[in-house]
């Protein structure tokens, strides 16, 4: 996402991006990138849309394979919003089997971002023992 949003930025300097990262593409990062897509800047909503589109399209290929009843997606790009687990849902439904879709659920971590602190806390609790 970082390298595509510089490129493009290179090449289409949107005003809010440019506010929010001062100009300097050394200040770019993921939940900058949000930001601006929160205030509708129409490169960082691109970039989410294709990142998510991206990721969508792979899943799908898991999804024809395993036939899961739910996806459970987490980390900071699922939390940062702007319709990310939206459009990768419907990527999926558009890419995958229907009958592997029909009753699929896309879900968002309960955890987030602390999943990894809370499952290496809990496995230092385990290893004690």
């Amino acid at each position: 996402m970082l390298e595509r949003t510089a490129e493009k930025y290179k090449n289409n300097r949107s005003e809010t991006l440019k506010e929010i990262i001062s100009d300097n593409l050394a200040n770019l990062n993921i939940k900058r990138i949000f930001a601006a897509a929160k205030k509708n800047d129409p490169l960082a909503l691109e970039v989410i849309e294709e990142t998510a589109r991206i990721l969508g399209a792979g899943l799908a290929g898991v999804v024809n394979l395993l036939n899961p009843e739910a996806i459970v997606l987490g980390g900071g790009i699922i939390e940062g919003g702007a319709g990310f687990i939206e459009v990768v849902t419907e990527e999926i439904r558009r890419r995958a089997f229907q009958s592997a879709t029909e009753n699929l659920r896309v879900l968002k971590a309960e955890l987030g971002n602390d999943a990894g602190f809370i499952g290496a806390g809990l496995l230092g609790e385990y290893k004690s023992k």
